[in-house]
């Protein structure tokens, strides 16, 4: 269940912050995510236990360009206080009606964040998921929320699909080896190469990484029986953009440049992913068709 104060807050984002103390910096974890690297600090020991125990195939020493301090929310406000010089850029992000707080420093580009007391995993995961999405496509990459398979020629396939539609059972029948089953990091690297790695902020956290052609992605609905059908590049665009990680759901001041660029970025990836629907029914049989 959610806990009540991330829901929408009369709150602005600058109030919450006003009240919280003084972080203690004793630790930090870096981590690669594509070569795009973020650090954690945090001096909650849930947190900590939950990136030590989760994320160790991610460390690296590598600088990070984004520090999370991260922040329990104790569950009452402590007092105003004054910000101090001017420095940080206050904000919020809206992720299916439930607000996260966050504030940016305007030179350091380290990141405080408001959790939860006693946080669950799956509130830590969607707040990065949300800003990794949100900052993402200034790194040439892409977070989508579908499943990848390596073809026995050494080219990906994608699945596309929302939670529950089979992308996980889809990718196990065809019996190639799976990439992720849930979320992948795409970047152009030109001349129709791909890269596809996994990220830190799902199951079940092993990094691994593709390099070469995407054959195809398919758009997938279960059916009785197994078949293929083309689409028009209008409807292609609208089941790319449906496949990114929170694109209809994210909100915060920054979305209308944030979605423009998002579709510049599909518009120049589309032509060489050349998604279809996939209509299936849970057995092997529809590989013959790809």
């Amino acid at each position: 269940m959610l806990r009540s104060f991330f829901k929408k807050s009369t709150r602005s984002s600058r109030e919450v912050f006003e009240s919280l103390p003084p972080l203690k910096e004793n630790w930090s974890y870096n981590l690669d995510i594509n070569n795009m690297v973020v650090g954690f600090r945090s001096d909650d020991k849930i947190v900590q236990a939950y990136l030590k125990n989760t994320y160790h195939q991610f460390f690296t020493s590598k600088k990070a360009e984004y520090i999370f301090h991260c922040y329990p929310y104790q569950g009452k406000f402590l007092g105003e206080q004054k910000e101090e010089d001017g420095s940080y850029k206050y904000s919020w992000a809206e992720f299916m009606g439930t607000y996260f707080y966050y504030r940016q420093h305007k030179i350091k580009n380290h990141i405080d964040v408001i959790l939860p007391d006693q946080p669950l995993n799956w509130e830590v995961e969607n707040f990065f998921k949300m800003f990794l999405s949100s900052r993402s496509i200034n790194h040439n990459m892409l977070l989508l929320h579908v499943s990848a398979v390596i073809t026995p020629h050494k080219q990906a396939i994608l699945f596309i699909g929302e939670s529950g539609a089979g992308k996980s059972t889809i990718a196990q029948l065809s019996g190639w080896e799976i990439i992720h089953d849930d979320n992948i990091m795409l970047s152009y690297l030109g001349k129709h190469q791909f890269n596809l790695s996994t990220i830190p902020l799902k199951r079940d956290y092993i990094k691994k990484v593709f390099e070469g052609e995407i054959k195809a992605a398919y758009r997938i609905i279960q059916s009785n029986k197994n078949h293929i059908v083309k689409i028009n590049k209008r409807e292609q665009m609208l089941h790319l953009l449906f496949s990114l990680w929170g694109y209809n759901d994210f909100k915060n001041e920054l979305s209308e440049n944030y979605n423009n660029d998002i579709v510049n970025y599909c518009a120049k990836v589309l032509p060489m992913l050349d998604i279809q629907k996939l209509y299936f029914k849970k057995s092997s049989d529809f590989v013959t068709l790809l």
